[in-house]
């Protein structure tokens, strides 16, 4: 028996390959095609169902610190709380347009803590200096936000969505198994 390695296998016949796909390209190709699905096909129910989820995962959104420059303070949901949110001013905004890029001290790598306590009430200022900032001049990012019970994003959207769905989830081990029935809300 001989033996090859993955990548002359992968190489189409023509180029003395067995025609093997590798599962990263194949994965993008089945993505693209239902990317391209959805532009077509706007009013499709597949199209519909994927929009209806928007305003459920928006909700399970954060922003988290990198450089802060693409973060706004007041208007991005960058904190972590019973629900990511923006920061909450002490009465009056006089920055409307103040980045969390602002509130970091970027010789040191750490925030301003002078200016947080300008800006915000304690319990905000510890919110805010709980956050770790990246070394270095990562992005920011999006994410999802994690539970306590273990990192079972679906569980937060299930909860939020209750009110027009009746939704079930049972966790066992490490799989998730979620039963959602659909129904009117009442």
């Amino acid at each position: 028996m001989h033996w090859l390695a993955w990548k002359k296998l992968c190489r189409h016949k023509r180029e003395g390959g067995l025609g093997f796909r590798t599962i990263e390209d194949f994965n993008t190709a089945l993505l693209a095609k239902q990317l391209w699905r959805l532009m077509d096909y706007p009013d499709s129910l597949f199209a519909k169902s994927i929009i209806s989820a928007r305003s459920l995962v928006n909700k399970g959104l954060i922003k988290r610190v990198g450089s802060g420059s693409s973060i706004s303070v007041w208007y991005d949901p960058w904190i972590s709380d019973s629900r990511p949110r923006s920061a909450i001013c002490i009465g009056v905004n006089y920055y409307p347009h103040l980045r969390v890029s602002e509130l970091i001290n970027t010789q040191t790598s750490t925030w301003n803590l002078p200016l947080l306590q300008q800006l915000f009430e304690s319990t905000e200022v510890a919110r805010i200096t709980g956050i770790t900032i990246s070394t270095g001049l990562k992005p920011d990012r999006m994410d999802g936000c994690s539970l306590k019970q273990g990192d079972i994003r679906l569980n937060r959207g299930i909860r939020s969505s209750r009110s027009s769905r009746t939704w079930r989830a049972h966790r066992y081990s490490d799989q998730t198994h979620v039963d959602c029935k659909l129904s009117p809300g009442k």
